[in-house]
């Protein structure tokens, strides 16, 4: 199933799964979690704050326009 957020609302959500995971990370096991793996950044290193996110199974691809998204 796809789904289409807008990027706000998906680096929100992002940063909830970040703070559960650096919630549950066990010292010694295993890396800490990165947060820039968890939500999309821009060049510059902040946030992203325009765009949209296809979201499919696991796996996510950040599109800066609607134009964007009529190709998937």
């Amino acid at each position: 199933m796809i789904q289409i957020l807008q990027v706000k609302q998906f680096n929100f959500l992002a940063n909830k799964r970040y703070e559960e995971a650096v919630k549950n990370y066990e010292f010694g096991k295993g890396g800490f979690p990165f947060r820039p793996m968890f939500v999309f950044k821009t060049p510059e290193g902040k946030d992203r704050q325009r765009g949209y996110v296809i979201c499919k199974e696991n796996s996510y691809k950040f599109v800066l326009t609607k134009k964007e998204l009529n190709q998937f």
